[in-house]
């Protein structure tokens, strides 16, 4: 099955697909979050 888009509707559906600006689309959690206990021996910070 194929789906024929105008160019103008092509572009909105590429459109609908990209984030927000400036939104952080990584999720931390359980270890990494800033404040666990245990996240200095999982992850190597070079600050």
């Amino acid at each position: 099955m194929h789906v024929i888009f105008e160019p103008p509707d092509f572009i909105a559906h590429l459109a609908a697909l990209l984030p927000k600006p400036r939104v952080n689309l990584t999720c931390f959690y359980r270890v990494f979050v800033l404040n666990s206990e245990h996240r200095a021996r999982v992850a190597a910070i070079d600050c």
